[in-house]
């Protein structure tokens, strides 16, 4: 039996897989908002889109407790020494000593031992072994265990929306189904006081009364009969211009001066 077969990786808590559909919710918060470019060499300053609001997924609680525990276990030194010691036999220069191993190990410990037990798994030390062809430095490594616990924290940031999207809206049903909560257009707008440049209302005010005998001298000055029925067309009578009459033309008087003879 090769010592690969009987090799056991260090035990690291893995973090938990989302189900297909909360990963495509959390890819498309992560996205964030979508960016359009606007014309090159004019005003347009492009466009951009909001993400989309969070769906409640019934999953999003379980899965946000799970990342959240694994986030707050620190890692020990078995296991940074487990995930240093693999690194080792796949580089190029490895510490030539038993002391020198220890020696990195104590680095790797002091720089790197705040960050938490899931970042020192098995996808950080593929990727480590993938791109390293020599010993990495402590700041290598860092970098590389800070990138993954900076990704597991913003899943579960945005896992943490979607299990809070019930307080949000109304329920929505995963996949394919539309709410079932009645709708609620919410407060009224408060009534809110006419501007000032708008007249103002006399409630006291009495309305406008008319004098009969006055209104049938004003008719009958533009003359109108009073009680006729048709009141436009006689206004029309009284105010829209006459076309001019039309001038006799004089006749062309008669030539009764003495003739003209052409004698040949």
């Amino acid at each position: 039996m090769s010592d690969l077969q009987v090799y056991q990786p260090p035990q690291v808590p893995q973090a938990p897989q989302l189900p297909a559909r909360l990963r495509q919710q959390v890819a498309r918060i992560l996205a964030g908002p979508t960016r359009y470019p606007g014309v090159p060499g004019s005003d347009d300053p492009g466009l951009r889109l909001r993400p989309p609001v969070p769906t409640y997924d019934p999953d999003a609680e379980r899965i946000a407790a799970e990342l959240r525990a694994m986030l707050e276990r620190p890692a020990d030194r078995q296991m940074m020494h487990d995930w240093l010691e693999l690194l080792a036999a796949s580089v190029n220069n490895p510490p030539a000593s038993e002391r020198e191993f220890s020696l990195r190990l104590a680095a790797v410990v002091m720089a790197c031992g705040d960050l938490p037990a899931v970042c020192w798994g098995q996808d950080t030390l593929q990727a480590a072994v993938r791109t390293s062809k020599f010993w990495p430095s402590v700041a290598e490594i860092y970098a590389l265990l800070k990138r993954r616990a900076d990704q597991l924290q913003a899943e579960l940031a945005a896992v943490e929306q979607i299990a809070r999207a019930n307080d949000y809206g109304p329920t929505v049903v995963p996949g394919n189904g539309e709410s079932t909560a009645p709708y609620d257009p919410g407060p009224a707008s408060p009534a809110h006081a006419p501007h000032p440049s708008m007249p103002k209302r006399d409630p006291d005010a009495q309305p406008i009364r008319v004098d009969e005998a006055e209104k049938a001298r004003v008719l009958a000055a533009f003359g109108i009969k009073p009680g006729e029925p048709d009141l436009l067309a006689a206004r029309r009578a009284v105010f829209e211009p006459k076309p001019p009459a039309e001038e006799p033309q004089p006749e062309p008087p008669e030539f009764g001066g003495p003739r003209l003879m052409v004698v040949k």
